[in-house]
């Protein structure tokens, strides 16, 4: 019985457990369904989840995608029979990176985010992907995979590409501009600007980027201009102005600036866009044009002047001094005569002054050492203004010479001199440098009209009491004088203007009221060798022997007095008031052995008289006189072209000289030259048609072939000049057609630079000379003027 009780007792046992463990194994069995599920639903996931979930290996070997891999790569990984490895897909260039954040995931269990690399999509194309990895661990805590979750971006990638790119050529766009841009918001702070602004302000584009525009580069005085244009900027005004701008190393600048209103895609105004021009230069050489158009028209008034003034003054110094020559020695009446004479000869000297103002005085340049003069005027300087006042003198050893009237230069110093020695009633310092200047774009920014070249620079310098800015703008203007009447007539300066003017040179002057004046004059360099005068020892016979000249004067009572001064030196004399009328007088046979002509009068001027005079009489002997020198010398340029002249007005001494020394020695007037030019640029045909028209030679000019073999054919000409390069053919072809027309005009071959080859070359051509193309068409022009004389 009792044991029938424990059997009982252990087969209760064993049914508890056996009920407990398949309870257990029930319990089990949920709950791997449960993570069976989970398991399911988490792939699930997984699976539909933008980002792509890999599992990788230490060795590089991906052991689990996501099945979205697909999407990304095109193909599944099973698809291969060998495992995926990085080594293989990840573009070569991103490569060392993946590894690199692998190790730092294995070797320091650290995460890496956003990492971002191509891999190869199984057509072939890199997609861009961004990944977080984060070391994965077992049970054990032993690291054993990497996780990375990537993103594909490559669309977004692709868009920043384009975005940069477009960005990169609006920058280019912007930093090739010439004109500075700037961007501001509404409250005026930079937001951006292209290199050309920081490049016109000397900034950088960090010293700009979140100031206030008006205070970075704005002059302040000008600020509250562009304060103003922004605020109505805001309401969608756009706007053109002028305003000064301040550099950062303190220089002023003026700039022109076009503002518009910036809008958002809304259209609502976010800021404004200015762009900005320096008009610095420009502005500069529109006062000085301005300037030298205001000089120019004083220049025309004041030598018209002296040309109408300077006839009347012939006849009142002619008839005054002849009648202080009939009146006894001790008549009362020669003392009103010597005034009326002093005073004529005074009235002389103011028109000449005019006339050197206007530039149309007769010169005769020379080449000058300015050392050589400014020592030798050292001991007049200190004569006439020393005693209170010290001299100095700086003269450069190395000094190039320059080309201008020595006389007139001499007068410039003098002028100059006793400016500054009234500007010094109590005393100072008078000085004055010389030294050689190269003119270059980069200096003289004050005067970009002066050309750029090789200058001799004289600084002629006071401690006197100096100018004020409205009177320095008026120094050079004739009769303007700060002196007290009967102190002065105002023509010193604008004398001293003139001869650097007529002479090439410039003439630059800063002054400040008590601090003193400095005159800085410029004259070209000269390339030729000093010339030296030598002094004439011989005496000139200035009585006439009966020989017959011709006077040709429009002024009736100007013709008169010549007629009876030149009787009274020992001529006989015809005397004509109109051109026409002595030209009728050749043509009947009149031969005189001289004929003196005015330049400017009706009909025929003196120039046109003279030409055909020459015609009917080649050896014909001329003198020219005029007054007023626009039209005889600056259009005609008779003196240039070695014809003598007289400047009006002149005494009996004047012309006896003159008369005699064209009779007696050997002066003959040049041939003109009939001259044909073959080129294509019509510029350079006008060019040097003007400047053989201005030596008195003729011209005919043409652009093609055919015009030139047309030309030729029909008339006869002195020299033929033609072009190396022509359109379709060089100028051997052309050269060697117009020979095959039996035309034998000597030629001249014109090109960009002279080759050796090329003289040799066209010698069986019949050139003469092979020169370079130049602005500066005097040389070829002598060059042709001595061919045909022979010389």
């Amino acid at each position: 019985m009792q044991m029938d009780d424990m059997t009982m007792q252990q087969n209760d046992e064993l049914t508890r457990q056996a009920q407990a463990l398949t309870t257990e194994i029930e319990n089990l069995k949920q709950e791997n369904e449960t993570l069976r599920l989970e398991l399911q639903q988490f792939r699930s996931y997984l699976d539909i989840a933008n980002a792509t979930i890999t599992t990788i290996s230490p060795e590089g070997i991906v052991s689990y995608i996501s099945s979205n891999w697909s999407d990304v790569l095109g193909y599944y990984p099973t698809e291969d029979s060998a495992p995926f490895s990085f080594q293989d897909s990840v573009h070569p260039d991103d490569l060392e990176l993946c590894r690199e954040c692998l190790k730092k995931v294995f070797n320091h269990g650290t995460k890496q985010v956003d990492i971002e690399y191509r891999i190869r999509h199984k057509d072939g194309i890199w997609r861009w992907l961004r990944a977080n990895t984060a070391p994965l661990y077992d049970k054990d805590g032993k690291l054993v995979s990497a996780l990375a979750i990537a993103w594909d971006i490559t669309e977004q990638k692709e868009l920043e590409l384009k975005l940069q790119s477009s960005n990169e050529k609006f920058r280019l766009l912007f930093d090739t501009m010439r004109e500075g841009v700037i961007i501001v918001d509404n409250d005026d702070i930079t937001q951006f600007v292209n290199r050309s602004c920081c490049e016109i302000f000397g900034f950088t584009e960090h010293e700009l980027i979140g100031r206030p525009g008006n205070e970075c580069f704005i002059h302040e005085e000008d600020r509250h201009i562009i304060i103003d244009k922004n605020k109505s900027r805001v309401h969608g005004v756009a706007d053109e102005y002028e305003l000064r701008g301040t550099k950062k190393n303190g220089e002023l600048v003026w700039l022109r600036i076009n503002g518009a209103p910036l809008r958002d895609k809304d259209g609502k105004v976010i800021g404004s866009v200015g762009i900005m021009t320096d008009i610095t230069e420009s502005k500069a050489l529109k006062e000085q044009l301005l300037a030298s158009q205001k000089m120019e028209a004083i220049g025309k008034l004041a030598g018209g002047i002296a040309h109408d003034f300077n006839n009347l003054l012939n006849i009142i110094l002619g008839y005054s001094d002849e009648l202080r020559d009939a009146l006894p020695p001790d008549s009362p009446l020669r003392i009103g005569a010597d005034e009326i004479v002093k005073a004529g000869e005074r009235a002389a000297g103011l028109t000449r002054q005019l006339l050197i103002f206007s530039r149309k005085q007769i010169v005769k340049p020379r080449v000058v050492d300015v050392n050589e003069l400014l020592s030798n005027l050292n001991t007049m300087l200190h004569t006439l203004i020393a005693g209170h006042i010290d001299i100095h003198l700086t003269l450069d050893n190395s000094l190039t010479p320059v080309k201008i009237d020595p006389g007139q230069l001499e007068l410039v110093i003098v002028n100059l001199a006793i400016n500054s020695k009234e500007a010094m009633p109590k005393g100072g310092s008078f000085s004055i440098e010389t030294s050689n200047l190269l003119v270059d774009k980069d200096n003289l920014h004050s005067r970009p009209d002066i050309k750029p070249g090789q200058y001799v620079q004289l600084r002629i310098s006071d401690t006197g009491c100096g100018m004020a800015e409205d009177i320095l703008g008026r120094i050079f203007e004739p009769f303007f004088s700060t002196k007290g009447i009967g102190s002065g007539v105002g023509l010193g300066l604008s004398t001293v203007y003139g001869i650097v003017a007529q002479s090439g040179g410039y003439i630059l002057v800063t002054s400040e009221p008590g601090k003193g004046t400095c005159f800085t004059i410029l004259l070209p360099a000269s390339t030729e060798p000093v010339g030296r005068t030598s002094p004439q020892n011989h005496e000139l016979r200035l009585l006439g022997k009966g020989e017959h000249i011709l006077i040709v004067e429009d002024e009736k009572a100007l013709l008169s007095y010549f007629a009876k001064l030149i009787k009274n030196l020992g001529y006989k004399v015809s005397a004509c008031s109109e051109s026409m009328e002595a030209l009728e007088l050749i043509r009947q046979g009149l031969k005189p052995d001289l004929m003196i002509t005015d330049v400017v009068m009706p009909k025929l001027n003196g120039r046109q008289l003279a030409d055909k005079v020459m015609e009917l009489i080649p050896q014909q002997k001329l003198l020219f006189m005029s007054g007023f020198t626009d039209d005889a010398i600056v259009q005609y340029e008779v003196c240039e072209q070695g014809m003598p002249f007289i400047q009006k007005p002149f005494n009996s001494k004047d012309i006896a000289i003159q008369i005699r020394h064209l009779l007696d020695g050997s002066i003959s007037n040049p041939r003109s030259a009939n001259i044909f030019m073959l080129d294509d640029e019509d510029g350079i045909r006008h060019l040097f048609e003007r400047a053989c028209l201005k030596r008195g030679h003729s011209f005919t000019g043409a652009a093609t072939l055919q015009e030139a073999l047309t030309a030729l054919a029909g008339q006869q000409f002195d020299v033929l000049l033609i072009d190396m390069q022509l359109v379709g053919m060089n100028g051997t072809q052309a050269l060697q057609k117009i020979r095959e027309e039996k035309i034998n005009t000597p030629a001249i071959v014109l090109t960009g630079a002279v080759r050796p080859e090329y003289r040799e070359a066209l010698k069986h051509l019949g050139v003469i000379k092979t020169v370079e193309k130049s602005f500066d068409n005097l040389p070829l022009l002598k060059y042709i003027e001595e061919l045909i004389s022979g010389s």
